[in-house]
């Protein structure tokens, strides 16, 4: 009875510390991919009626019909992403949300960090059967694995950002799944087989790359209950690859599960522009850089695009193969393997560790296929818990020969950690403060100049202090420069850098760059639209000529379009006294919209100021008929009747337009 209550008591103190890490995040608001899972993804604020939508669905796919403007119904994209995204269940959860607490990040964060310290009661629970000789106390090996796991830093992205949430989910139902089977081995009890096969299940469908848990859950009894036949483990653990099957075979019937060949775009494909060794070698770089942040999680970032690599200079965009972290890398893998190797022969820890690992990264870690980046913090999840396991015979040797040494370095390990894990958080407060923390270090990142330079351009439209307003003006030139050097292909800084220039009053190169964007997405009306507002704002300063540029250049590319050669007319004939080039633009705008009041109005105008008094009234006149009551266009033809001498007509025009518009 005594040691269950101090087993409970652990529970609760593991779960309070896997909170309370997180606490601060509390206050933080949507970042990063948080809009395509929340805010941005229409089946997600449908509420509860998209819980059941996003199973039939592939994960972006709110996302993408919220971008394109149309339902999701009719988007017909079945693959916008190779091999699709099918992450149901944590989606639903985040629909659940919305229908109750509609856009409230507070609920979200608060969702994530209780997740996460129930993850830690999880992993102590299945720690605790794993070593049922250590004793639960502060210096046991299942408490102490449990506290470096979640104080690791390294697990802030998938904490912080709400759209972790499908890492958090899919490790906590693997280690859940993987608890109830060693149970179930233990106890020789089919309900917890069946138990542990639908928590499995819920992993899937919260992310797939928990999927090399089918084998990991059989094998944590291989390795630890020797007792256990392989009949039993062969028969029980058709369960778990019953329950992959279900999910294979649902996301084949919702996604297109053919992979076709990775796209050529550098910011979806960092290997886009590697030729000879360069992948082999940037994949061992990586390697390299996540056996070094799983034992010194110092610095972080969310970026790791094209051309971010740890050890590598920021000037290189693919390390050779002979680079010491290629080395180093290789070096590691070739030791973890062979210790899953002589640890599966030998049924030791070190072998489950390692292979703990490898099951958990090798869907993440590019060699199978690509997957859209060099490296990200959120893939080692999972992996850095066999990392930690690594660890446990050393532990077990340190507390039993140098115990106040061993024990006073993890307290400091555990502390160290926390610390870092609560500052870093900070750094998820929203997209500015990450755009902002982590540029410095991925300084080889386009991604992270350009998100950069776009937060410097939000900070630059809300600032009124002139100096500051120049400081983040200088910034977001210069990040955003920085991040076309690196990738010049890169379409977004384009875009930021015309709406700079705007802000800045640089019109010219503004058009420019808007030009290079609409040259780019031809169907996207939004650069065109801002040609347009370019005209007007030039217009208000009174600079003509610039203006007329900037109108003639949205209507290059969009000749259709009548409000723009509307405005062009206006502009010849209101500004620049040229009422015969006018009338040229208006008779082309009346050609696209011939319904349009405004237009034949200003046509009789132009027609006037030629002194074409005949036409100036039937344009009048025709306008009329459209508006009988339209007191401009009574006035305008009232002054039209006086300059023909019809002194009577005008007079009685003129004066029905002062009545109408003095009302």
């Amino acid at each position: 009875m005594q040691a269950n209550k101090q087993r409970k008591l652990w529970y609760a103190l593991v779960f309070a510390f896997g909170f309370l890490l997180y606490a601060n995040t509390l206050s933080f608001e949507y970042a990063l991919d948080d809009k395509m899972v929340i805010t941005q993804n229409q089946i997600t604020k449908r509420g509860l009626e998209g819980v059941f939508m996003h199973f039939k669905h592939d994960a972006m796919d709110g996302f993408w019909a919220d971008q394109y403007g149309k339902q999701v119904e009719e988007l017909n994209m079945k693959s916008m992403v190779s091999g699709g995204r099918y992450r149901p269940l944590t989606l639903a959860t985040h629909a659940v949300e919305w229908a109750l607490f509609g856009k409230n990040p507070l609920i979200s964060h608060g969702v994530n960090a209780i997740l996460y310290g129930l993850l830690g009661v999880i992993l102590l629970a299945l720690l605790l059967q794993l070593f049922p000789q250590q004793n639960i106390q502060i210096w046991s090996v299942p408490v102490l694995v449990s506290l470096l796991y979640l104080a690791h830093p390294l697990h802030t992205e998938v904490v912080a950002n709400i759209k972790g949430r499908d890492e958090l989910l899919s490790v906590l139902f693997g280690l859940l799944a993987m608890y109830l089977f060693f149970k179930a081995a233990v106890l020789q009890n089919q309900k917890w087989v069946a138990l542990a096969a639908l928590f499995f299940l819920a992993g899937l469908f919260s992310k797939e790359t928990v999927a090399g848990f089918a084998v990991l859950i059989p094998l944590s009894v291989w390795f630890f209950r020797k007792e256990v036949g392989l009949k039993w483990l062969g028969y029980n653990s058709a369960a778990l690859f019953v329950a992959l099957g279900v999910y294979l075979f649902i996301r084949s019937q919702v996604l297109d599960t053919s992979f076709t060949e990775p796209p050529r775009e550098l910011m979806n494909n960092p290997f886009a522009e590697a030729v000879g060794l360069d992948k082999w070698a940037s994949i061992l770089v990586t390697f390299a850089a996540y056996v070094k942040l799983s034992l010194i999680p110092y610095p972080l970032t969310h970026d790791y695009y094209p051309f971010h690599l740890p050890f590598v200079e920021a000037a290189t965009k693919y390390p050779a193969i002979s680079h010491p972290a290629a080395l180093f890398g290789l070096l590691s893998i070739i030791a973890l393997l062979g210790l899953a190797l002589w640890g599966l022969l030998k049924r030791n820890i070190l072998g489950f560790a390692a292979l703990l690992f490898w099951g958990s990264f090798i869907l993440v870690s590019n060699v199978l296929f690509p997957v859209g980046v060099f490296m990200n913090e959120r893939f080692m999840f999972a992996p850095s818990l066999g990392i930690l396991l690594l660890g446990v015979p050393l532990i077990h040797k340190g507390l039993q020969n140098y115990k106040v040494g061993t024990q006073a370095a993890l307290a400091l390990v555990i502390l160290a950690f926390s610390a870092l894990t609560i500052q870093r958080n900070y750094a998820w407060q929203n997209d500015d403060s990450l755009a902002l923390a982590d540029v410095q270090t991925s300084i080889g990142s386009a991604k992270a100049h350009m998100g950069a330079g776009d937060a410097y351009l939000r900070k630059l439209k809300n600032e009124q202090n002139q100096q500051k307003k120049q400081e983040y003006t200088m910034a977001a030139f210069g990040h955003l420069k920085k991040s076309l050097e690196i990738y010049p292909g890169y379409f977004p800084p384009l875009d930021l850098l015309g709406i700079l220039y705007f802000e800045n009053g640089n019109y010219s190169e503004s058009l420019r760059f808007f030009a290079l964007c609409a040259d780019r997405k031809p169907n996207d009306a939004k650069f065109v639209n801002n040609m347009h507002a370019i005209g007007n704002k030039l217009v208000q300063e009174e600079r003509y000529e610039e203006a007329e540029r900037a109108y003639i250049q949205a209507i290059q590319y969009n000749p259709f379009k009548s409000e723009w050669h509307e405005s062009l007319g206006e502009l010849y004939g209101k500004h620049m006294n040229q009422p015969q080039k006018a009338l040229e633009s208006l008779k082309k705008a009346h050609e696209i919209n011939p319904n349009s009041l405004t237009i034949v109005e200003k046509m009789g105008v132009s027609n006037a100021m030629m002194g074409n008094f005949d036409e100036a009234i039937r344009y009048f006149e025709q306008a009329l008929s459209m508006d009988p009551n339209n007191g401009s266009v009574l006035h305008n033809l009232g002054v039209s009747y006086l300059n023909m001498g019809r002194q009577a007509e005008g007079m009685e025009l003129m004066e029905r337009a002062k009545k109408l518009q003095a009302k």
